[in-house]
């Protein structure tokens, strides 16, 4: 138990690190006078809203009976079990309302956001690896996210600092890598009726209105610009 608590934390370390390095900065957020707190608390009430809905994603998809009491439910790391895209949708869903509400611009925000995110994902895996064992779903994301994050930082977020992207596309496009990814690993695992799970069908849903949105705003919304 005590180790999957620290392996969250060092995530979430992590993931204040890369946004602190990515907000102080940044052009738009300093014209904005937005401080790095206020980047910080939305941070933080993100991550308790993110990892209330990874638990009720999981129990959703995987109901138990010890889930349903106020014990099981909470202490997750006695009954382990959370849902990584119910922790990013419900991370949006607290996320968004937010933002509106304090004036951070939301396109910019969602973009730091989840480089940082992705920052931390490897180290998540990582963490996984050593204490569950090197299974090869497990490495197949740790190896994918390193170098998913090795090019966002070098090639595709630097063209959103530029302006070669709107604001906002990036986290779109790492939502889209997410679900892709997930989809890739199911693949690996070893009963293959897992890969028409509940999970996965999410994961294709919000894959293709990613790709659609994406699609939409870079190429056929062009001359309303």
């Amino acid at each position: 138990m005590q180790f999957f608590i620290i392996v969250l934390l060092i995530c979430f370390i992590v993931f204040l690190y890369a946004l602190y390095i990515l907000a102080k900065d940044d052009f738009v957020i300093n014209r904005k006078n937005i401080s790095i707190e206020n980047i910080f608390n939305t941070a933080f009430l993100t991550a308790i809203s993110a990892l209330f809905f990874a638990r009720f994603f999981y129990v959703l998809i995987y109901p138990k009976p010890v889930f349903f009491t106020v014990l099981g439910f909470f202490l997750f790391p006695y009954f382990p079990g959370l849902s990584l895209i119910g922790a990013a949708l419900g991370g949006l869903v607290f996320f968004i309302p937010y933002l509106k509400n304090k004036n951070i611009p939301i396109g910019k925000a969602i973009d730091l956001f989840a480089l940082g995110f992705l920052s931390a994902l490897p180290v998540g895996y990582l963490g996984l690896i050593v204490l569950t064992g090197n299974s090869l779903r497990s490495m197949f994301l740790f190896i994918i996210y390193v170098l998913t994050l090795i090019v966002s930082a070098k090639l595709i977020f630097p063209l959103s600092l530029r302006g070669k992207l709107r604001d906002g596309l990036f986290g779109v496009a790492f939502i889209s890598f997410l679900s892709l990814f997930n989809l890739l690993a199911s693949f690996l695992n070893k009963k293959p009726y897992t890969i028409f799970s509940v999970e996965n069908i999410v994961f294709l849903v919000i894959l293709i209105v990613s790709l659609v949105f994406i699609i939409y705003q870079e190429f056929l919304d062009k001359p309303s610009r």
